[in-house]
């Protein structure tokens, strides 16, 4: 994965690759906690910006019905491949190639969106947030959840390697503490903010498709092409938290929040 302007562009392996995390049951249960916040219902129409390989807007679809309609975007165009061929037995969804900044959808067209661990990866969120506000019909509504990355803990191995690898995966993002900072650029694009929802996940499972164990390995890939960790220091760090958590001695853990934005009559 490369990173551009705060975002991971993606191969066709790697969007493979991360399509894998998508199936695991924590990703699962945290879409299940964003739609359940969002409330989509028959016949309406939902964006999911930053759609990935498409779980998100199957799910939608099934919630608004026949009469409804999803559009999945991404700006990716492997994880667009990977949502159409997720979407092609829903005849109400469809996905197109897009940016978060410069969403291929039409002003208030849309009745609610979905937004899911992207804006942090967006150079200037408020323009992203202006984006939204103009796809969305006046009452509109919105579910946003970021991560808190100043929230991740990892315990268990060397704690000065720990911090060494964390603190290089603050570089991952544009706005890692973007999760609890969301409220006052939210309002400045015209949304009024109806709830923030913390979403926490505290995991010991070392398990390659545990919560805990995809994380680690998305972190040390990360660490070790980072200027601040070599390779060895982030395998190093991978295998001895793995050893510590199958020991009982380790654990991993991060807090999200769900912002739920209702549009407002002003633009």
């Amino acid at each position: 994965m490369t990173r551009d302007a705060g975002t991971f562009e993606y191969d066709a392996e790697e969007a493979r690759a991360e399509e894998d995390a998508y199936r695991t049951a924590g990703a699962a249960e945290r879409r299940r906690f964003v739609r359940e916040s969002l409330d989509p219902t028959d016949g309406e129409t939902v964006v999911s910006v930053g759609c990935g390989p498409g779980f998100e807007p199957l799910e939608l679809a099934d919630a608004v019905g026949e009469d409804g309609e999803v559009v999945g975007v991404d700006r990716s165009s492997p994880m667009c491949a990977l949502a159409r061929d997720r979407l092609a037995s829903s005849p109400n969804a469809r996905v197109a190639r897009g940016d978060a900044t410069d969403l291929p959808i039409a002003r208030d067209a849309a009745d609610a969106a979905t937004v899911v661990q992207v804006l942090q990866y967006v150079e200037d969120p408020s323009t992203a947030l202006a984006e939204l506000r103009r796809v969305l019909r006046t009452g509109g509504r919105a579910a946003v959840f970021l991560a808190d990355w100043d929230t991740f803990v990892v315990r268990g191995g060397d704690p000065d390697r720990t911090e060494t690898v964390l603190a290089s995966w603050r570089d991952h993002c544009a706005h890692p503490t973007l999760g609890s900072r969301l409220r006052g650029p939210a309002e400045s694009a015209g949304f009024s903010v109806r709830s923030i929802d913390p979403y926490t996940v505290a995991d010991a499972d070392p398990t390659p498709d545990s919560f805990a164990g995809t994380l680690i390995e998305f972190v040390t890939e990360f660490a070790a092409d980072h200027d601040a960790v070599t390779r060895t220091v982030a395998d190093a760090w991978r295998a001895e938290i793995r050893d510590a958590i199958s020991g009982g001695t380790g654990f991993v853990g991060l807090t999200g929040y769900c912002y739920l934005l209702e549009t407002t009559t002003g633009r």
